[in-house]
């Protein structure tokens, strides 16, 4: 969805904003990802080169700065993604409520081993608004 093309029915969707960008040359969203992409090739066994989460906190909450930095910290912790991994991390507004997608590049240049991406649907779809209180 971040890339998506399609038209945006009026008043639903805000356009995506490229918050912040770590440890990655690139200042777009595009560029970002391409030079991920990149990276990753010298591993052509590596078929997936980023890992997505979506962080969404509960209607009534509203983030400051420091609870979206303390929920991708509480998640690159339990998720097992080193600390100053590569990320790009992107804001939507959807009928009020903001949300925000973190990737991740899943290629680790200085051990050149790529963190797993298996199937941990249950830690990526936790409600994460609740981590500023761990």
């Amino acid at each position: 969805c971040l890339l998506d093309k399609r038209p945006r029915k009026r008043g639903r969707k805000r356009t995506p904003r490229t918050e912040k960008i770590r440890g990655l040359e690139a200042t777009n969203l595009q560029d970002a990802l391409l030079e991920m992409q990149r990276e990753a090739a010298i591993r052509p066994r590596l078929k997936n080169f980023m890992y997505h989460a979506d962080f969404n906190p509960r209607e009534h909450e509203r983030f400051t700065e420091k609870d979206w930095e303390r929920s991708f910290e509480i998640f690159e912790e339990k998720r097992g993604i080193r600390k100053g991994t590569p990320r790009i991390v992107v804001e939507h507004e959807k009928e009020g409520r903001i949300h925000r997608h973190v990737i991740w590049a899943r290629l680790d240049l200085e051990t050149m081993r790529a963190f797993p991406d298996g199937l941990d649907w249950k830690l990526a779809h936790t409600p994460h608004g609740r981590s500023r209180t761990s």
